[in-house]
């Protein structure tokens, strides 16, 4: 919560003002119905409520020589105050609120008109103790609990999908990609330094690019204060430090696994009962400069390195493959906000670097050495932002710019088998052109840039109860066949009758099809990037909100996915062998999602001291490849999750969390190849070989987690005993596939404040 204002000293010891000001979120959306109370010596002396627009305004009689506070409260937020030291004619003061659950008896408050549904807003207490209850303590992915949420591999993944997409995640505003994280189960980001957490599953406005995203913001403490966390578990170990007063806040966070030692000490054997022993490291910085009271600056910086190296059985190889996989990320960012009246502006410029390698080759007979990656590749980019935020009579006007250049980009890839699949595959589909591709593509380089741009607007107005927005989004990718966009956001929200509310969303996404080197295929796409369109997506949603219990309906469609084709003409007179230009990619893909997501949250009303969620999705996905349409990634129809928590006392409480969902699809192991070659080159037989692809599906999984905590002076013990991914290894073994919950893996751990 910040308050931006400006005053002077009178030398009058009492004056009469009129306070006038703006009450908002985080997002500089109004914020209705705040009481805003003036206090002297903490009783109070007047105050107003705000209008539509968040603004408020009443006279005032403040007496310098007196302790003096603005009191600004509002259902579903944190309340906040601020000292007035000083007088003048007038004041207009900048006011941000954050959001927060209240629990009251058996109704669960939230703020409103906007629909927040559970979990869908952390601040930071929110964020650290649900984190606690996953099997990385200090992961803030593993706090998020929407029902709209697909994990892939187990319950503890940091790798999320929301109705089939990737959602992109921000940091202070600024993107910083999608799935940031250590191997799938690790957040980059330490839970300790953030302030608060937002998930949009249900549509964005036009500032942000894709479907879903998941913001994510530092502390900004212009305060005296001096702060120390520190956080130890059988996973990692991590410091948290924060310093400032009213001018200048500095805020660190160092993290070290933990758990690569004690494999080492114990002789811990990665058998798929325990999670790899992940070596990683990542220091974070975050400091701010308050310029002026209207003006202030900030610098944000994280360094993140990672190791993983061991040996797994693999079916494909006959025998255990050695597998090796390293990233390495540096995130420096520097950036601004300015408050002026009714103008709000932010804007910022990062430079962001990733390189990513994996290795994974067989070990034992020379037979088992035709079957090899070697796949590396790093990326430079410099992104910069820009946002305006006005109010205006009854509306809201947001207008920004948004530079991605990819200065430097590379790959070096050599692979013998591209069954032999990279470790981001999500589920298995062989591809029966394999040789055909190591020809192609079994040595590769490339070393290229790319400068995207996107520009965007939007008007919101308050119409009675209700919020309104419409905005545009233009997108241009400077690499793409199609290189421009118009995308289109439509957001609506307000109650529907008595305590039910509603928010419907419409609206147009674009993705660049080459993203992260790991995921299949993408050396074969950015060699064919010129060629490709635009992902788009159109995506519908409606939500309502009654109390504790949040439905929602959605409906999304997938155009222009990037997919495999063939040239079956393309072959050599004498031997009937394909040429060079046999294979392709083009983006005649699509894929349709829909379905629906209820979610319930209760506290207190069935029990005082037991806390209950609950939710339900139900999702079906397909994919259309030459007319064939198939299960797509991740199609798991039916997904349960149940978690319930008990308080014994004030300081310890214990809890559980039940997961199950459908069986994934993946397709079975070919039983052999036509023993005439060129038999395999006709598009009859490709049709026959895709439409296998997806045509099986595994059992139902299901994993129980346990957490409790117990709170011993300025320090909390806790511990969680969570089932933790067993893919039956399909970074190595695509013959299977299969994506499980299994194993047990226990963490303890203890953190104190200081």
């Amino acid at each position: 919560m910040i308050g931006v204002f400006s005053m002077t000293v009178a030398d009058l010891a009492e004056a009469e003002l009129r306070l006038t000001g703006r009450v908002t979120d985080s997002e500089q959306r109004p914020i209705v119905g705040a009481s805003v109370t003036l206090l002297a010596d903490d009783k109070p002396v007047t105050g107003a409520a705000t209008d539509s627009l968040g603004r408020f305004s009443f006279p005032a009689m403040i007496d310098a020589a007196v302790e003096t506070r603005l009191r600004v409260s509002s259902v579903g937020y944190s309340e906040y105050e601020h000292i007035l030291t000083g007088v003048r004619d007038s004041l207009d003061l900048q006011l941000e609120l954050r959001p927060t659950s209240v629990a009251l008896g058996s109704v669960a408050v939230y703020p409103k008109p906007e629909i927040n549904l559970p979990h869908a807003r952390m601040d930071a207490e929110t964020i650290v103790s649900r984190s606690r209850q996953s099997l990385v303590p200090t992961n803030p992915v593993g706090a998020i609990r929407t029902a709209e949420i697909d994990r892939v591999g187990s319950s503890h993944s940091s790798r999320l999908r929301i109705y089939g997409d990737s959602p992109v995640y921000y940091l202070n505003g600024t993107p910083i990609g999608r799935d940031p994280d250590h191997y799938g189960m690790f957040h980059i980001l330490p839970a300790s330094t953030l302030d608060r957490l937002r998930v949009s599953t249900q549509g964005t406005d036009p500032s942000r690019a894709g479907s879903s995203a998941i913001e994510m913001a530092t502390s900004v403490r212009f305060e005296r204060h001096r702060e120390f966390d520190f956080n130890l578990s059988t996973i990692e170990a991590t410091g948290t430090a924060s310093i400032g007063n009213d001018h200048l806040f500095a805020r660190a966070a160092v993290r070290k696994s933990v758990l690569d030692k004690l494999v080492r000490q114990f002789d811990i054997h990665t058998d798929r009962r325990t999670i790899p022993p992940t070596n990683f490291q990542d220091i974070s910085v975050y400091a701010g400069w308050k310029v002026s009271p209207n003006v202030e600056l900030f610098v944000d910086q994280y360094y993140v390195r990672d190791y993983l190296s061991y040996l797994v059985d693999s079916y494909v190889a006959s025998g255990q493959v050695s597998t090796y996989q390293h990233s390495s990320r540096q995130f420096v960012a520097v950036r601004g906000r300015g408050t002026f009246d009714r103008l709000s502006i932010t804007g910022g410029l990062s430079l962001q670097s990733l390189y990513e390698e994996y290795r994974a080759r067989p070990v034992g007979s020379e037979d088992n050495r035709r079957l090899l990656i070697e796949l590396a590749g790093d990326r430079t980019a410099v992104i910069g932002t820009m946002r305006g935020d006005y109010i205006w009579k009854d509306y809201r006007f947001m207008a920004g710019i948004e530079t991605e250049d990819i200065v430097s980009r590379t790959i070096d890839l050599r692979q013998r088998n591209w069954n032999f699949l990279s470790p981001f595959a999500s589920s298995n589909s062989p591809y029966i052109y394999q040789r055909e591709l190591n020809d192609l593509y079994g040595s590769y380089a490339r070393d290229d840039s790319e400068h995207n741009r996107a520009v965007y607007g939007s008007a919101e107005r308050m119409i009675g109860d209700y919020t309104v927005e419409f905005g545009l989004r233009g997108q241009y990718y400077d690499r793409l066949a199609d290189r421009s966009l118009l995308l289109y956001r439509l957001n609506a929200s307000g109650p529907v009758h008595d305590d039910i509310y509603g928010r419907l969303s419409l609206g147009s996404y674009a993705e660049n099809p080459a993203r992260n080197i790991l995921e299949p295929y993408q050396v074969i796409v950015s060699d064919h990037l010129g060629a490709l369109a635009p992902i788009r997506s159109d995506m519908l949603t409606l939500s309502l909100e009654y109390r504790g219990l949040a439905v929602s309906l959605f409906g999304r469609r997938e155009a222009n996915r990037p997919i495999l084709t063939h040239d079956f003409s393309s072959r050599s007179d004498s031997t009937g062998l394909p040429t060079d230009g046999f294979v392709g990619v083009t983006s005649d893909g699509y894929a349709l999602y829909r379905g629906l997501a209820i979610a319930w949250s209760d506290n207190g009303s069935l029990h005082e001291r037991l806390s209950l969620d609950a939710s339900y999705a139900f999702t079906r996905a397909t994919k259309s490849e030459h007319g064939l349409e198939m299960p797509a990634d991740l199609d798991a129809p039916h997904r349960l999750r149940v978690q319930s928590t008990y308080r014994v006392t004030p300081g310890v409480e214990f809890g559980a969390e039940l997961a199950v969902r459908s069986g994934y699809p993946y397709t079975p192991t070919a039983a052999g190849t036509p023993t005439a070659m060129t038999d395999r080159y006709t598009r009859a037989y490709y049709l026959e070989a895709t439409a296998a692809e997806n045509s099986e599906r595994f059992r139902a999984s299901a994993s129980l987690n346990l957490f409790g905590e117990v709170s011993v002076g300025e320090g909390i013990f806790y511990f969680s005993i969570g089932n933790v991914t067993n893919r039956a290894n399909p970074i190595i073994n695509t013959s299977s596939g299969e994506i499980n919950d299994a194993g047990i893996m226990p963490t303890i751990g203890y953190r104190v404040l200081f």
